[in-house]
């Protein structure tokens, strides 16, 4: 009879793998594998979590995490962080959808500070993982966030962090510091992050990278450069995010960026309430691009409902929350600037303010083209329920229908205007103590096109420019194709079909208002 092959047992199997083929135990490092893609390093407690902390050569390895840790309850805490600027963490940390709670750091100057201070190389990754009530602070240190200080790069995907404490002089953020990698899908909530530049609810600084699909409802509080999502972006792509938390003090700030500077922000949107000195419900200072963004928090402070201060391009985007405050002041955005575009706008929330006022926006200098506002506008000198101030700027195909009210300079559309103005209207009630007019307050140094004002509901019968019509001839197509209007369905006057018209029933309005199902 041949003899048989000998088999190895499941238990036999264990064996050997845990004492060894001479009987002598194995001890597996932190609770267990290699550290490889395939067979990460296992990270049970706390003890293995502080232990990957001291371990430099390490920091290039691959981590599990395979329970809850509470950090609170271990002696001394976490004295060091994953990933310095020297030696970074380059490998990649899977949370296995756990969480790490009251991760505390206190460093006075240090900088790179968090979970994991440095994070450098394209295939580093960060992902499934919650912070619970981390509390990480440093005094004159930059780059501090309660996950990773700086996301140099590589990638950070479906991580969180609920309550907790962030705080640090300079690139603060409730998530990350400073980011030059991609963060997806992440969430800050509760809690507060503070400091006094580049301060933001999820991320301090974005230099180049991406964010995409995040959000933040924290309270974000800086002197400078203060964002309810992003305190500062550079050239990063920021596409479908969100915020609604407070964002205060800040200058320039913002309820989801402070400072816009060369980046794409892509159908985002912004809740929360923003108080500060030229603020923005969604972004304070813009000189990139806005694209289907919208804000509907309330502005205190002075700026725009939208945008503080635009440079850039900003199109299909609307505000709806009021704004109040001294200088120039806006339903969209404080100023727009010599480059500045806004297309296909629209505002609605009242505005009010000591000094220039706008339904839109308070100061042009840019171009304005397919917008429009509704909201109430309350001012001083210089209010026009669509723009207060105009320098040089163009006005194109919009309108405006809420009411004006202000001083010297009051007008249904335009309260000041040095510019040119094409193929616009205006409908509001307009009251001023000085030069107010039912389209224009003061002419100034200007051009007037083929604009009109209702002289019934504004109660303003004669004026400087544009010309007066009754409600019923302004609800009418024929008077403003003969003015050389474009609209839905003829040719004669351009095939853009930019406007449309309930006949008799209501004022032109614009094609996009139309909708998707136009």
């Amino acid at each position: 009879m041949a003899a048989t092959k000998p088999t190895l047992t499941g238990r036999a199997i264990f064996l050997l793998l845990t004492t060894g083929f001479l009987g002598f135990p194995i001890q597996a490092k932190y609770g267990g594998g290699v550290g490889t893609l395939e067979n990460p390093y296992l990270i049970f407690t706390a003890e293995h979590l502080k232990t990957v902390a001291t371990e430099p050569d390490d920091w290039n390895k691959h981590f599990r995490l395979m329970a809850d840790v509470d950090l609170e309850d271990s002696a001394g805490g976490m004295s060091h962080f994953l990933g310095e600027l020297e030696r970074p963490f380059t490998g990649t940390f899977d949370g296995n959808a756990h969480t790490i709670s009251h991760f505390t750091c206190i460093r006075p100057d240090a900088d790179n500070v968090g979970l994991f201070g440095y994070v450098l190389g394209i295939d580093a990754q960060i992902k499934n993982l919650g912070l619970i009530d981390p509390n990480v602070h440093t005094e004159t240190g930059d780059q501090v966030g309660a996950l990773v200080g700086r996301l140099q790069e590589g990638t950070v995907t479906c991580c969180y962090v609920r309550g907790g404490r962030v705080s640090g002089h300079q690139m603060v953020g409730g998530l990350v510091g400073r980011n030059h990698g991609t963060v997806i899908n992440c969430f800050v909530e509760g809690g507060t992050v503070s400091g006094d530049y580049y301060v933001g609810g999820l991320v301090g600084h974005a230099h180049s990278g991406s964010i995409i699909e995040c959000h933040a409802a924290s309270r974000v509080m800086g002197y400078y450069r203060v964002g309810g999502l992003i305190g500062s972006n550079r050239a990063a792509a920021i596409v479908r995010c969100r915020t609604e938390g407070s964002t205060s003090n800040g200058a320039p700030i913002g309820g989801l960026v402070g400072q816009n500077i060369s980046g794409a922000i892509t159908d985002c949107y912004a809740t929360g309430a923003v108080a500060g000195r030229g603020a923005g419900g969604l972004v304070g200072d813009n000189s990139g691009t806005l694209l289907r963004c919208h804000a509907t928090g309330g502005i205190t402070g002075g700026g725009g409902g939208l945008v503080g201060t635009n440079d850039g391009t900003v199109a299909d985007c609307y505000a709806t929350g009021g704004v109040s405050g001294s200088g120039h002041v806006g339903g969209l955005a404080g100023r727009n600037h010599d480059h500045g575009v806004i297309r296909n706008c629209h505002a609605t929330g009242a505005v009010r303010s000591d000094g220039t006022a706008g339904g839109l926006t308070g100061f042009s200098s840019g171009l304005i083209a397919n917008s429009c506002a509704s909201g109430a506008v309350t001012g001083g000198d210089t209010t026009g329920g669509l723009a207060g101030l105009t320098i040089n700027g163009l006005c194109v195909n919009c309108y405006s229908t809420g009411d004006v009210t202000g001083q010297r300079y009051t007008g249904g559309l335009i309260g000041l205007l040095n510019g040119k103005l094409s193929h616009c209207y205006a409908v509001g009630r307009v009251k001023g103590t000085e030069d107010a007019g039912g389209l224009v307050g003061n002419g100034g140094s200007q051009s007037v096109e083929d604009c009109f004002w209702d002289i019934q509901t504004s109660e303003q019968t004669a004026g400087v420019n544009g010309d007066g019509r009754t409600t019923a001839q302004l609800q009418t197509s024929h008077t403003f194709l003969a003015a050389g209007w474009d609209f839905i369905g003829e040719t004669t006057n351009g095939v853009e079909d930019i406007w449309w018209i309930l006949e008799g029933e209501d004022y032109p309005r614009l094609y996009w208002e139309l909708g998707e199902d136009r």
